[in-house]
């Protein structure tokens, strides 16, 4: 049975890696390709069009999530059931689509949004609401370690609605119809995986318990406020860029700014997997394991961030400018600049895991509220006196800002950990 493909597997710990690296390599060459389609077939305008909705539908995204998966895979002996998460999703759900309906309404009114805009900011919520939706199933399939399933029903449906959106832009030439298929495609894909795979993964019981569900987004809270926050520092520019400068500029900063989430999805290929790994040393009270589980991820993620900068200085504009089909040799210094900032953003987001295996996530929210603050009084000042050149200095300081506010933090965070690590074998160090 074809249901089989994606559940048989002989070294699931195995498979969860190969396919965690498949499923984060066709996730970024979604979002990588379909920029390049729109531009090469619609142009850099409409390409412009698509960043910054896309943009928007990336940061209203963690509201649909409030970031709940990692807390669902680190919640190991299993106090929430899945149809407890899956109530508290359909609830983050409407509310993603509510703000993506305020967002519209507000660019209207006050920055001068027409139709057309705001239908494409509308249909690309509407896929990442989908993602969203689908994400709680993939964190229960990662909370029963199997990483592998949820990986492989990603590589189906990132791989296979990216295909049928790139041939209805080759088609139909229509940048507006095509992004209709894109969001039908996702809403069908999903429904022939997730859930007809998955119904042997999420329990028997019907129903949820109200209370629990009311458990699990103040628990998620915090993760959601730290998660939207960076995705709002990380993408403030394209903000700022929206408002100030031509939606040629805003193309331009994507095309640079695209190489910046790759550090951070190589890293995905190795921590990923071991999510599940981490929180059971925590549980366990393995702190020496749990400590050098976290230092070996650290050095992995700056040996990754050092091969992409010296990549980026040398060759990484003509590789680029090759892809768009557009000429961003003089991006070069902005370019490495902001895959530097990538490599903080890649610790940031391991931080974050860590962090919430702890449960102490509500004082790392401090971390994100003042480097937001931060980006405020910062951002328009930047992009406005020095164009793509301060938006790309912008994202580095702020990215360095929030990985040194967090480390101290987490470090403070941790003298239980510290104390007894000397009781455990520290041989594995």
């Amino acid at each position: 049975m074809w249901i089989k493909l994606f559940t048989n597997s002989k070294n699931t710990e195995r498979d969860g890696y190969v396919w965690n690296m498949l499923s984060s390599i066709t996730y970024a060459l979604q979002a990588i390709l379909l920029l390049v389609a729109v531009g090469r077939i619609c142009g850099t305008a409409d390409a412009g069009l698509f960043s910054i909705a896309y943009a928007i539908a990336n940061l209203l995204y963690f509201a649909g999530t409030m970031y709940g998966r990692r807390f669902q895979v680190s919640d190991i002996r299993e106090e929430y059931l899945f149809n407890d998460y899956l109530a508290a999703r359909m609830a983050t759900c409407t509310l993603m689509i509510t703000s993506a309906v305020v967002v519209c309404i507000c660019g209207i009114i006050f920055s001068g949004y027409d139709g057309i805009k705001c239908v494409i900011i509308m249909l690309l919520c509407g896929v990442k609401c989908v993602d969203a939706f689908a994400e709680v199933f993939y964190g229960r399939f990662q909370q029963q370690f199997r990483l592998d399933i949820s990986a492989r029903i990603n590589v189906f449906r990132f791989g296979g609605s990216m295909v049928v959106y790139i041939c209805a832009l080759a088609i139909t030439r229509q940048f507006l119809f095509s992004t209709i298929i894109f969001l039908a495609i996702s809403v069908l894909l999903f429904l022939i995986s997730s859930v007809l795979i998955g119904k042997d993964y999420f329990g028997t019981k019907v129903g949820f318990r109200p209370e629990k569900v009311k458990g699990i987004l103040k628990q998620c809270f915090p993760l959601f406020v730290a998660a939207f926050l960076l995705m709002y520092i990380t993408n403030a520019p394209k903000y700022v860029i929206d408002a100030k400068m031509t939606y040629t500029d805003q193309a331009v900063f994507n095309y640079i700014f695209m190489p910046v989430f790759a550090i951070r999805l190589l890293a995905d290929f190795i921590f990923n997997p071991i999510m599940a790994k981490l929180s059971l040393d925590w549980d366990q009270k393995n702190y020496a394991q749990f400590r050098h589980k976290v230092s070996r991820q650290l050095k992995i993620i700056v040996i990754l961030s050092l091969g992409g900068i010296v990549v980026a200085y040398f060759i990484g504009t003509q590789i680029l400018s090759w892809l768009f089909g557009y000429d961003l040799a003089v991006q070069k210094i902005q370019l490495t600049v902001l895959i530097v900032g990538g490599g903080f953003y890649a610790v940031i987001n391991f931080l974050g895991i860590v962090t919430t295996i702890m449960r102490i996530q509500w004082r790392i929210s401090i971390a994100y509220i003042i480097t937001s603050m931060l980006t405020l009084l910062l951002g328009n000042f930047a992009i406005e006196q020095f164009g793509l050149f301060g938006a790309s200095f912008q994202f580095l300081a702020t990215m360095i800002v929030l990985t040194a506010i967090m480390a101290v933090m987490t470090v403070i965070a941790m003298p239980k950990l510290r104390t007894s690590s000397t009781e455990s074998s520290d041989a594995i160090d």
